[in-house]
Parts: structure tokens; C-alpha cells; sequence
């Protein structure tokens, strides 16, 4: 329950830095870097779909705006590259279990580091025992699937939310509107002769 109110709290954060970040840039026409460093905070400190979350949000920002050397677009480009690996432990654990055999029963050697990470998962190399032949094995990060699932939950949550804030605010122009309408001395504007 904690892990989803800091999820929660994160996704907040990011919704928050970035729609401030885009305001004061369409409102000032100046970048606020304030805002972009406290989005790649976020972001750094979040999981792994947080990562492919600015992935994302990246190449929209390239499309929808025209950044000439963005500091923030530059900032988020880092973790197209720059993706956190995990331990070898879990790489060899996940293997381990797939083939039920013991890592050195498969591969004649295989990469302890990852030759590249990204934000679902990394990628190592060996060469396999019953055909000689060198593969490349992705192995998702740890939690992934849960992580995704939450980030999706609560990023519906927001959505419906944010739906019937909008429906209340609604609800209250139809509020306003109608008092107007039904006090005797405030319909004539109304009224079309």
C-alpha cells in the first residue's frame, strides 16, 4: 500500500512538473528549467516505466513543439541511453528458473555486465552449450510488469478523476446559469424578443 501511495504521489509529481514546465513555456515563451529539473528528479528517483514514461514524453515534445536545443528535451534524452541495470543475481535467478538448469548447464560463458539497459529491461550475451552459436538474451528488470500495471491503474484513476472534476465544474456553469435564469429581475438579459 505504501509502494502505490509513493506511485501515486510520483505520477503526481511528474503530471504536475511537466504541466507547469509546458504552462510557463507557452504563456513566457522561455524554458523554466526549475520545473524540467524537478521533472528529471522525479523521474530519476521512479522505477524503471517511469523511465520509458519520459522516453514518451520526449518524442512528443519533439513533435508537438519546436525545441532548438532544449534543455529539458536534452535533460530526457539521457535515459534513452542511460537506463539502470539490475543485479546479476536476478539475471541468472530468471534464467535459472525459465530452463530449470543451472546457468552453466546453458551458456559456455554469458555476460555477468549487460552490454546495454533499458527502461523493460537489459541485454547480455553468451554462446550456448548445445549449438555453439552467441545469443543475446533480454531479461526484464525486476517488478516490471507490476510496476507497468500500477503506473496504468493510476494513471486511469487520475483520468477519471480529473473527468469528474471537470463533470462538477460543469455541474456548477449549469448551477450558475439556471440561478440566473430563474430569478425574475436577472432573465430579461436572457430572454430574446
Amino acid at each position: 500500500m505504501i509502494n502505490l501511495v509513493k506511485e501515486i504521489f510520483s505520477v503526481c509529481n511528474i503530471i504536475f512538473n511537466l504541466s507547469a514546465y509546458l504552462f510557463i513555456l507557452k504563456v513566457g515563451g522561455v524554458e523554466n528549467n526549475y520545473f524540467a529539473d524537478k521533472l528529471i528528479c522525479n523521474i530519476k528517483e521512479s522505477k524503471n516505466v517511469y523511465w520509458k514514461l519520459s522516453q514518451w514524453i520526449t518524442s512528443r515534445l519533439e513533435l508537438q513543439y519546436t525545441f532548438d536545443n532544449s534543455y529539458l528535451v536534452n535533460r530526457l534524452k539521457n535515459f534513452y541511453e542511460k537506463c539502470p541495470h539490475h543485479d546479476f543475481k536476478y539475471t541468472r535467478e530468471t534464467i535459472e528458473n525459465f530452463y530449470d538448469k543451472k546457468l552453466k548447464d546453458i551458456f559456455y560463458d554469458f555476460s555477468e555486465y549487460p552490454e546495454a539497459s533499458g527502461s523493460i529491461g537489459q541485454i547480455h550475451t553468451g554462446t550456448l552449450i548445445k549449438n555453439n552459436k552467441k545469443v543475446a538474451v533480454k531479461i526484464r528488470h525486476p517488478n516490471i510488469e507490476h510496476s507497468f500495471k500500477n503506473f496504468c491503474s493510476i494513471i486511469i484513476f487520475i483520468q477519471k478523476l480529473l473527468k469528474y472534476i471537470f463533470f462538477l465544474k460543469k455541474l456548477l456553469h449549469f448551477v450558475y446559469n439556471r440561478k440566473y435564469q430563474i430569478h425574475a429581475l436577472k432573465q430579461p438579459p436572457h430572454l430574446i424578443f
